[in-house]
């Protein structure tokens, strides 16, 4: 069974903590856990970001496009 956790909140609210944490949480349950971060996929999609609202759209459905289509054998979290 595979399913997702999203983390989502301003700048500084501590998702990457949570993401961590509940991360490690699963992984001592034996669940494997892949974490995305949207900093690191915008770089990717975008190197030089405008911030237009058609690259926006295409930035975050590129991590539910991946979630769909990727292994189902670990968890993913996005934040």
């Amino acid at each position: 069974m595979a399913f997702a956790v999203w983390f989502t909140g301003l700048p500084g609210s501590g998702k990457t903590v949570i993401a961590a944490r509940t991360s490690a949480l699963l992984e001592n349950e034996g669940i494997p856990v892949k974490i995305l971060q949207l900093d690191e996929i915008r770089r990717v999609l975008t190197p030089n970001p405008r911030y237009t609202d058609e690259e926006r759209d295409i930035v975050y459905a590129s991590p539910c496009l991946y979630g769909k289509t990727a292994d189902r054998v670990w968890c993913q979290c996005f934040y």
